[in-house]
């Protein structure tokens, strides 16, 4: 160029992950880029600004390239210049050259076999994207011919980033020349390691775990003398040209793990020489969590930086090094996932990758955007779950827009299903087929005790109801008045039969003895009205009875259940389960030194998975008591209703939403409850205050009626409800005995 451009962007769109480069300089913080899709179904094209990167005169741009998800490597780019204000575009074609890296996928990239990369330092050519260098002896690029790809889009949501650098803890050698580097905590990402000078030839293999045992476990291997590690065959090798300073660094793949065990070096490597690193979607963090008891406290925090494990690549993971899906278990960690992270492009994206794979008859797959897996009519029902959620976090009303009629379609094939087997919704009673409450205690992979046909049928019916009842909540805000109507009929019909068909009077229960399958009846309004109270009793016993205390509830059981018991004021309930350290719980992982969230109770199999990734939910919702309204969403005005249950005696908490900072903090000193909120500019709160009545609770030492900003509204439940505007409030009450 005769000078420097006042204008210059770079359009990259390939199915293949690909890194951009000007003159010799990475191009952006992304990393494994493009975000995930189902290639026949779209395909996505970033654009980088790169004026700072290009010179006056000669200069050279770069794609670097690795398959990923992709069948093969195929690219195209297009520079857009504006040079002494005359445009020009330049973009890739046949003249470009092309060389391997040196860098090799290793793995079939399948369920099970993800692999890792092999780095041959041989064939490295540091220089390879400067002006004038020599490209003679490089191959031409060949154009690609019978393409099969989806339509190309603009990425929008947030591209992956290396986030937290994470130091090995220990270094120690285990046995037959073998070293485990320990970085203390389990994370998705990347794995640095600078190599002691080797010679030419040398091959370092490096083998990545989630978990070890020092007996030997099922789906656990032998390593060394006396470790036994989970490692879902994640490998990486590095084969020295024989310099000094050479690296290892993953950039086409990544893994889940807390160990990695290194072979083929002749000495123990140093601490300083090895580094993990998170590779999570560049997502905002929008809010923070802490209260007086410290078991909740680590809750959170492992809950936070599993979910930070697991949204790589534009959808919420499964498991990050086994199966890399994204299935319908996304949905049960939506609330608490809103609240730590500003979400609202990544959801969009993912809710894409569901609808595209809608099959003719309204079916949905168990998982986007790859559509493989097995599940049943909750896995599908994500779509319903998290279009509804994201409008009462972000208040876009163009998401249900979007997505009413794939949610409709959805219905309807439930009950086109249903209607021909006598309005009951049934499916296949395969092991991973028409699934209801997946992996509760006692009843997962592990075991041959997973619920009956029977069970999971009522479970199913219940979230077949649940589906209507969003529907029917879309359509009264898309003013959609017939179905509103038509649909509220349905629902009613339904429920009676669902009811006659799993309601045993004998027994006084539905089907089992179960949490889930109390509170999937009580939910969704299949127990009558007489009948509710003895099944709320009868669920109460189960908790603190049967189970000691303890929750019995699989993936979506354990959702609908935290989330029932809040809403219906029985929070006490929840505290009960959440303060368990013992067999299941979230405080047994704790105890049993989890860093991230199990796929199962008891630890069986993966140990970075999204099952349970809910309790966030209720530690917003419930404890800090920031929840949203359906009336004003996108927290025009915010619910602040904590419960104050237990012995937690104090909470501070914050949410950063799109009208700015709400603040839930509380204190409890003996009998005295103070709360400080805080309301953003814009915005108003629906403030519940626990207290026997308005003259109980004063605000800044005032009585409510001369305070500015605040309105009486009235007494429920127990609670003094204002409405506040904009400001800051210090309310101190007598807390109430209810």
């Amino acid at each position: 160029m005769g000078e420097e451009p006042t204008s210059a962007t770079i359009t990259v769109n390939s199915p293949a992950y690909f890194e951009l480069y000007v003159n010799g300089k990475k191009i952006g913080r992304d990393v494994l880029s493009p975000a995930v899709s189902k290639l026949d179904k779209q395909t996505f094209s970033i654009t980088y600004d790169v004026r700072e990167y290009l010179v006056a005169g000669d200069n050279c741009v770069g794609l670097w390239l690795g398959a990923g998800w992709a069948d093969s490597i195929i690219v195209r780019a297009q520079l857009d210049v504006i040079v002494d204000g005359e445009p020009f575009a330049i973009g890739s074609d046949t003249s470009w050259k092309t060389r391997t890296s040196g860098r090799y996928k290793i793995g079939q990239w399948k369920w099970g076999d993800f692999g890792g990369e092999l780095v041959d330092a041989r064939q490295v050519a540091p220089d390879w994207c400067r002006a004038g260098l020599d490209t003679s002896a490089w191959t031409s690029a060949v154009a690609a011919t019978n393409v099969l790809l989806g339509p190309a889009r603009n990425q929008l949501c947030p591209p992956n980033r290396i986030g937290d650098e994470i130091p090995a803890v220990s270094v120690t050698s285990i046995g037959a020349g073998l070293y485990e580097i320990d970085f203390g905590k389990a994370l998705t990402g990347w794995f640095r390691m600078k190599m002691p000078t080797l010679q030419s030839g040398t091959t370092v293999t490096m083998t990545f775990a989630d978990t070890k045992s020092d007996s030997q476990k099922k789906k656990l291997s032998k390593i060394g003398d006396n470790g036994w590690y989970q490692h879902f065959n994640q490998i990486s090798k590095f084969v020295s040209a024989g310099g000094e300073g050479e690296v290892f660094e993953n950039k086409f793949n990544f893994a889940a793990f807390r160990y990695v065990i290194v072979e083929g070096l002749s000495s123990l490597p140093a601490k300083r020489s090895v580094k993990a690193m998170l590779v999570d979607s560049d997502l905002e963090h929008t809010a923070s969590f802490e209260c007086s008891k410290d078991l909740f406290n680590r809750i959170h925090e492992v809950n936070k930086w599993t979910q930070q494990c697991l949204n790589l690549g534009g959808y919420y993971v499964d498991c990050p090094h086994r199966e890399r899906m994204g299935y319908g278990d996304g949905q049960v960690a939506t609330e608490g996932f809103m609240t730590n992270f500003r979400a609202d492009r990544f959801y969009r994206k993912w809710l894409t990758d569901w609808r595209l794979l809608q099959k003719p008859d309204g079916g949905l797959p168990n998982s986007a955007p790859f559509g493989k897996g097995g599940g049943g009519p909750g896995w599908g029902g994500l779509l319903s779950a998290i279009a509804w959620r994201h409008f009462l976090y972000y208040g876009d009303k163009s998401v249900l827009e979007e997505n009413y009629d794939a949610i409709r379609r959805y219905v309807e094939h439930l009950e086109t299903i249903s209607q021909s087997n006598g309005d009951i919704l049934t499916g296949k009673t395969g092991k991973f087929s028409f699934i209801g409450d997946w992996v509760a205690p006692r009843r997962g992979m592990d075991t041959n005790n997973a619920p009956s046909h029977e069970a999971r049928e009522l479970f199913n019916n219940c979230y077949r109801i649940q589906q209507i009842e969003l529907l029917i909540q879309m359509a009264r805000v898309l003013e959609k008045t017939d179905d509103v109507n038509d649909y509220n009929n349905r629902v009613s019909e339904i429920r009676s039969k669902v009811h006659k068909a799993f309601y045993d009077v004998e027994k006084q229960q539905y089907v089992l003895d179960g949490q889930a399958y109390y509170v999937m009846p009580l939910m969704t309004g299949v127990t009558p009205d007489a009948t509710r109270p003895l099944l709320l009793k009868k669920l109460e016993e189960n908790i603190l009875l049967k189970n000691t205390g303890h929750l019995d509830t699989g993936m979506l059981g354990t959702y609908f259940m935290m989330e029932y018991l809040r809403d219906i004021g029985r929070s006490d309930l929840v505290f009960t389960m959440f303060n368990q350290t013992t067999y299941p719980g979230w405080g047994y992982m704790l105890q049993q030194d989890a860093t991230t969230l199990w796929e199962q109770w008891n630890g069986y199999w993966s140990q970075v998975h999204s099952c349970f990734t809910s309790p966030d939910n209720w530690l917003y919702q419930g404890v800090a008591g920031i929840q949203a309204d359906a009336s004003a969403p996108g927290f025009k005005n915010a619910i602040i209703k904590p419960d104050i249950v237990g012995d937690v005696t104090w909470v501070r908490s914050h949410y950063d939403s799109n009208y700015g900072r709400f603040v839930s903090n509380w204190q409890l000193e003996g009998d005295r409850l103070k709360m400080h909120v805080t309301v953003p500019a814009n915005a108003t709160a629906t403030v519940y205050v626990p207290a026997g009545g308005m003259n109980d609770v004063s605000e800044s030492g005032r009585p409510l009626d001369q305070t500015p900003g605040v309105e009486f509204l009235r007494i429920e439940d127990g609670k003094v409800v204002l409405r506040v505007v904009a400001g800051v409030y210090s309310f101190e009450a007598q807390k109430s005995s209810k």
